[in-house]
């Protein structure tokens, strides 16, 4: 009785370690993420964020050697799939930086997330894999990054062409963080990149409310059971926390 017991938690665990990485993949491919593939790449990113990426073994990562090899590994995955649902000749508009510029933000945004905030992980976990990981880099980032004189190759998303372009940001990012002693990952939180905007539930019509943005799923309102986009803001609805993030499309 009791090791029918058992393996049934283990049953339910392996459902909630799943659930949690299904979750992070759905927050991930949002709109201002998945607008510039082709038609039935989101299915796909999807697919391949939630079955093919080996999250269970960054619990074993002991350095920044071990996480660069873990994470190059697994963007092959992805970059392979995002070329065989937008050929050049069909969507040039992601080349040539399909891999270290799309795919790479893809994967970094989704380890993010689930590290930082799907309680995948205990703290201890938390606290020593935050720092081996990737800043995600898009065009936000980069505008951020000129704005203090750290000027880059890249203007884009899509010049981000070889892996030592996308090395050298995540160098500069790391080496600053390092003495600032914080996760590289931590850049984006500031600059604006994200933005508080008007309190809105996300069960009233956010696109009444705030035109601007666009909506990031996050954790439920408890008194009236509707999606709050994240931690900041005071849900509208019902004038409780949690609160809120919006970010800018």
């Amino acid at each position: 009785m009791k090791k029918t017991l058992i393996n049934e938690f283990r049953k339910i665990k392996k459902q909630h370690e799943d659930n949690l990485i299904g979750i992070a993949a759905k927050v991930v491919l949002g709109s201002s993420v998945i607008r510039v593939f082709c038609k039935g790449t989101k299915q796909e990113l999807y697919k391949a964020l939630k079955e093919n990426i080996t999250i269970k073994k960054l619990k074993s990562i002991k350095c920044q050697k071990d996480y660069e090899y873990w994470f190059k590994s697994n963007l092959n995955k992805l970059s392979r799939v995002i070329k065989k649902s937008n050929p050049e000749r069909i969507n040039s508009n992601i080349y040539p930086g399909y891999k270290w510029g799309h795919a790479a933000k893809i994967l970094n945004l989704f380890i993010r997330e689930i590290v930082e905030n799907r309680r995948y992980f205990n703290d201890k976990e938390v606290k020593i894999i935050r720092n081996y990981l990737y800043m995600p880099i898009d065009s936000k980032v980069i505008k951020a990054l000129s704005k203090i004189n750290v000027k880059l190759k890249a203007k884009k998303i899509k010049d981000i062409t070889t892996e030592k372009e996308f090395d050298n940001i995540q160098k500069t990012l790391g080496d600053a963080a390092f003495e600032a002693r914080c996760p590289r990952i931590w850049f984006d939180d500031v600059w604006g990149i994200y933005e508080t905007v008007k309190p809105v539930c996300a069960g009233m019509d956010i696109e009444n409310e705030a035109k601007s943005v666009t909506y990031v799923p996050g954790i439920k309102c408890n008194p009236c059971t509707r999606i709050v986009p994240h931690e900041l803001i005071t849900c509208q609805y019902s004038r409780s926390q949690p609160q809120g993030l919006f970010r800018y499309a």
